[in-house]
């Protein structure tokens, strides 16, 4: 019996595999930060900004594939209401993987 990423997975598990995921994973978060930088409506600022997030998921390590970083997008208003779009993992059972919308009361988990 293989283990769930191997049993649904045709092509093999190796580095490369994992940094096409990873590679993959990085270009649909900037797309996204894209459509929403060009999204935005007036008053609104958009920027990526920092902390930088620190990317090393269990499976890069297993395979040896290096830390990446991505910036997490920062949205903030002329009132000064701020939300930050944070880029978190992408091995998530059940998803294809997972950014979190904060705001100063309110978290929230979105899978993309």
């Amino acid at each position: 019996m293989g283990k769930v990423l191997e049993d649904v997975t045709s092509k093999p598990i190796d580095a490369e595999h994992i940094q096409c995921r990873v590679n993959d994973w990085k270009k649909r978060v900037n797309e996204l930060f894209t459509l929403i930088t060009d999204w935005r409506t007036d008053g609104w600022e958009v920027e990526q900004g920092l902390p930088v997030v620190v990317m090393h998921e269990e499976l890069m390590r297993k395979y040896d594939v290096g830390a990446t970083q991505m910036l997490p997008l920062e949205l903030e208003d002329r009132v000064g209401h701020v939300a930050k779009i944070i880029p978190r993992r992408l091995w998530i059972i059940g998803t294809n993987s997972r950014i979190d919308l904060k705001g100063k009361r309110h978290y929230y988990l979105l899978s993309i």
